[in-house]
Parts: C-alpha cells; sequence; structure tokens
C-alpha cells in the first residue's frame, strides 16, 4: 500500500506534528470539579470533551500529511481521494457545522494589555508576544487549589487553552487574545459556530505544513481516527461513557418492548448534554493601551 511507503520515508524531520489535544481533555477533566467550569464548558462544547483520543499516531499524521493536496484539500492516493466533510467531522467529534450562524469572534482590542487583564488578571506584557499570550500563562490559571482563581477566570482560561491546540496552535505554543472576545460572554458563546472554527484552520495547517515543509499543527490528533472510518486501520474514536461499557463498569441490560432484542445502557447520568450556561454577565474593552 502506498501509504506504507510513506511512513519508511525519512523527510520528515521539520514536518513534525506539533502539540497534542490530549492536554486538553486531561486538563479538563481535573477542573471539571469545578461546577462553574464545568457547566460553563459543557454548555458551549455540549459531548465534544466526552471524546477520547489516545496518544495520536504521529507517523500515521505524517504519512497522510504527505498525500495532501491544498488546492482541493483532499488526501490523494494512487486508488482514491478521500476528505474530511463536515458531516465526517461532526460525527467524529459532535459539534455540528453551520447550526449557528455566528462565526467565533476576533477583536484586536482585546490584544491591549488592560483589555486582556479583564479576563485575565495575572498577565502581564512578559507574557504577551506580538499580540499573542503564552499557553504556559494560561495553564498558570487552570488550577483546583482551596487558593484559586475566581471560577469563572479559569473558565475562560481554559477555553482559550483549548482555542490555542485546537485551531490556533503555533510552533511557539502561543494564542492570539484576539479571541478573548469569543470568551467574554460565556452565554453567547453557545451560539458560536465552533466546528467550523476547528475544521477550517485544520485545512490550513494541513496547507501551511504541506507548502512550507514546517510543523503539522491545529487538530491533526483527529486524522487517526477519520483514516480508521474509511480504512479501517487503527481504532475508532470514542467517548467516555463508551470506554465504561467496553471496560465492563456501570452496564446492565434493559429489555426492549415485545420484538426487540436488548440494549446496554451505562448507570447513572446520560450523556451531557446543551443546557443551562454558567457565566458571568461579559465585560466591555476600552481601546486604551497600559
Amino acid at each position: 500500500m502506498y501509504l506504507t511507503k510513506c511512513l519508511n520515508e525519512q523527510n520528515w524531520d521539520l514536518m513534525r506534528v506539533h502539540g497534542t489535544f490530549t492536554t486538553v481533555f486531561k486538563m479538563c477533566k481535573d477542573i471539571a470539579t469545578i461546577p462553574a467550569v464545568r457547566d460553563a464548558v459543557v454548555n458551549i462544547f455540549g459531548q465534544f470533551m466526552d471524546i477520547r483520543l489516545d496518544n495520536s499516531d504521529n507517523r500515521l499524521i505524517q504519512a497522510l500529511t504527505e498525500r495532501w493536496w491544498p488546492t482541493t484539500h483532499t488526501f490523494l492516493f494512487p486508488c482514491a481521494e478521500i476528505e474530511v466533510t463536515p458531516l465526517n467531522f461532526t460525527m467524529l467529534t459532535l459539534l455540528s457545522i453551520g447550526r449557528y450562524p455566528t462565526h467565533v469572534p476576533y477583536d484586536d482590542t482585546w490584544s491591549i494589555l488592560s483589555n486582556a487583564r479583564q479576563l485575565l488578571p495575572n498577565i502581564d506584557s512578559s507574557h504577551i508576544k506580538s499580540g499573542n499570550v503564552s499557553i504556559t500563562h494560561l495553564r498558570s490559571y487552570l488550577t483546583v487549589a482551596t487558593d484559586r482563581e475566581d471560577d469563572i477566570t479559569i473558565a475562560h482560561a481554559f477555553i482559550l487553552f483549548m482555542m490555542g491546540h485546537l485551531w490556533s496552535q503555533t510552533a511557539n505554543d502561543t494564542v492570539s487574545l484576539r479571541y478573548l472576545v469569543a470568551v467574554n460572554y460565556l452565554d453567547s458563546a453557545v451560539q458560536y459556530d465552533w466546528g467550523y472554527a476547528i475544521l477550517a484552520p485544520l485545512y490550513h495547517g494541513l496547507d501551511t505544513a504541506v507548502t512550507t515543509g514546517g510543523a503539522i499543527t491545529e487538530f491533526v490528533q483527529l486524522l487517526p481516527y477519520w483514516f480508521y472510518e474509511y480504512c479501517g486501520v487503527g481504532h475508532p474514536i470514542v467517548k467516555e461513557e463508551d470506554l465504561q461499557l467496553w471496560r465492563g463498569y456501570n452496564v446492565r441490560v434493559v429489555p426492549l418492548p415485545p420484538g426487540g432484542g436488548t440494549r446496554t445502557r451505562q448507570r447513572g447520568s446520560g450523556p451531557q448534554t446543551r443546557g443551562g450556561g454558567t457565566s458571568r454577565s461579559g465585560r466591555d474593552t476600552k481601546d486604551n493601551s497600559e
């Protein structure tokens, strides 16, 4: 198979896979014990945070990237041309595309230090470079210690931290402060088209990696699971409840009505869905400097 041949090639020193979204899921699990943070994330992203990604098969990601064609946004193989469609993305991530008409906003005024401090109170000029904040600084807010930051501040920082791994990932581990406008009003954030905001940069990241030979960034950890659905190589993406079912925990058999078979159901609460937001009223920005 041609893909197997690609896996053995030696020209990937520069075209490396940068970062992993596993960090985001782990961090989310850690701070989900804070009700205000959990409610805000579930209200905005629904079941997306229930999916679990193992450590990425970086060699497969690199091999797929070499088959990426920027002009068509498809993977070209000798026998087929395959794309990651919006429906593919939604089925894998549980994030809809096009359901909500509002794109995730972007506002230059939030790159001003005094404005950024409204949502990230500990930020200073050493944490900012060219309007971007370091991922390391955002991580400093994500703690469940008794002396932690205000809970909604943690929610703001986590969602921006998540953006940095999903679609604004760069080789220097920063994310644009201009996206703070998207988390200023958490209730409004429910109406943004998050699926499109993640899928489009995935295309762009693959385009950039192919044309420049640089790092492979954005949400490329999705690609091995997408490839499994088409070719049966690897293993499928799963949600947290699926993992519990597979491991035999909290499973009972529920009889169906006459004429049906049986089905399994997880004990306890069902999958979390959108609903009921927890947020603080948004803060306005001023075009000032500090």
